[in-house]
């Protein structure tokens, strides 16, 4: 596998995350917050664990940390949350994310000792995170989803 550099981990992280709500706004609010039977996570709480994480693996980088988001999941099993709850909202959920990755992109320094595994990694966390809202929204709504892949880059001029 091709290394990836902090600052390709940071950009591939904003696409997925771009592509992941464009994607997932097209799904009905019960639908998205459907479990598995198994207990899994829904969609939105798949989101919100990625929520956590960006804060969590990144906020130790960041001078003053990323705080605590009150929409953010650990990871663990959770009660389910009413769906007037804002953390049953994905709207609420990705706009709080998009914060988070204001505050990344404003305050972290892709030169600090670390970032060059701690990034891909949480980039590959983020992008599981991704693929288990999809698996969610396949058993809410009977039918095989799946996100959407990146556009292709060109590699000539």
């Amino acid at each position: 596998m091709d290394e990836v550099t902090p600052a390709e981990a940071l950009a591939a992280m904003t696409e997925h995350q771009t592509r992941l709500r464009a994607f997932l706004e097209r799904f009905e609010p019960a639908a998205l917050a459907t479990r598995l039977p198994n207990g899994d996570w829904c969609a939105v709480e798949n989101v919100r664990h990625a929520l956590h994480a960006e804060q969590h693996h990144l906020g130790r980088f960041v001078p003053g940390g990323l705080g605590r988001s009150q929409l953010a999941l650990p990871q663990g099993k959770h009660s389910a949350v009413a769906s007037d709850d804002p953390r049953a909202n994905l709207k609420t959920v990705f706009d709080e994310w998009e914060r988070i990755r204001a505050a990344v992109y404003e305050h972290l320094d892709l030169n600090l000792p670390g970032l060059e595994l701690q990034l891909p990694r949480l980039m590959r966390h983020q992008q599981a995170h991704g693929r288990l809202a999809a698996r969610a929204l396949s058993h809410a709504t009977g039918e095989t989803v799946r996100v959407p892949r990146p556009p292709l880059k060109c590699t000539h001029d």
